[in-house]
């Protein structure tokens, strides 16, 4: 259901829907779909637009960001996208987790693509990792962040000073790329 905020002349419409999974209210933006409130069961109306409101300029500044958006570097992604370009991903995801994991010496059970809406990667507790297909889109470098990062989950589940310190091993500029991997996020519809 679509809602709309209002303040002084300034009109945000966004998105609401409710999530089993959710445990706090999340806000997302993206090119095509706008903003997105994900909420708990149990959050009413009323205290959504007090959490927005509180954060009313950091969206007004999210939705002017979006709106520069260069519209000839969109990538459209999609089913269709992901069957064409699987394969391709999981040749990429293989290379780098066989170099990467040759340093770090970690177990893992299996590696899985996916077509994943808002994460690049992710380690289940079963020692499982999943990556987005659309790994393939980014630059080489990016890439290998994304493959480390998930890896190094293998030995610290969390993002922790020791977490960051086994990605900085093989990354030292991951703060740089982290950066450049939430940007470059923006052109995915």
């Amino acid at each position: 259901m679509i809602k709309k905020l209002r303040r002084h002349s300034r009109e945000i419409a966004y998105l609401v829907r409710k999530s089993k999974r959710a445990k706090n209210i999340k806000i997302s933006i993206s090119f095509d779909r706008g903003i997105i409130a994900t909420l708990p069961f149990g959050v009413n109306q009323r205290h959504l637009e007090k959490f927005l409101y509180k954060h009313f300029d950091w969206l007004e500044k999210r939705v002017d960001d979006f709106k520069k958006i260069d519209k000839s570097k969109l990538i459209k992604t999609g089913p269709n996208d992901y069957l064409r370009k699987k394969k391709e991903a999981h040749i990429l995801v293989r290379g780098k987790l066989e170099l990467f994991n040759k340093f770090y010496g970690f177990e893992y059970k299996k590696f899985c693509i996916r077509n994943q809406k808002t994460r690049w990667g992710s380690c289940s507790s079963g020692r499982n990792l999943n990556f987005n297909y659309k790994l393939v889109y980014l630059s080489e470098a990016l890439a290998e962040y994304v493959v480390v990062h998930e890896l190094c989950h293998l030995k610290e589940m969390n993002h922790s000073k020791k977490f960051w310190a086994l990605v900085e091993k093989l990354v030292p500029d991951y703060k740089e790329k982290r950066k450049r991997l939430k940007e470059e996020s923006k052109y995915f519809i």
